[in-house]
């Protein structure tokens, strides 16, 4: 699409991703955090959804859920 090789915007994807990293480190520091919120949480039940067959047990599987942790 833009003629440019697949690899050469990885590399700079890759290069992007961690000089954000370094800024994030760098600027983020003594924060006083009482309290993660999360928009959700992904989990599984015993077994990733893709691995649930028929006749496991109905809680079994993927879960998403809402979710507020204090530190």
């Amino acid at each position: 699409m833009l003629d440019v090789h697949r690899d050469s915007i990885m590399r700079l994807s890759v290069r992007v991703g961690e000089g954000c990293a370094h800024l994030h480190d760098r600027l983020m520091r003594d924060l006083q955090v009482n309290l993660i919120e999360l928009d959700e949480q992904w989990d599984f039940i015993s077994k990733k959804q893709r691995h649930v067959k028929q006749g496991d047990r109905d809680e079994f599987g993927d879960v998403w859920r809402p979710r507020k942790k204090p530190c």
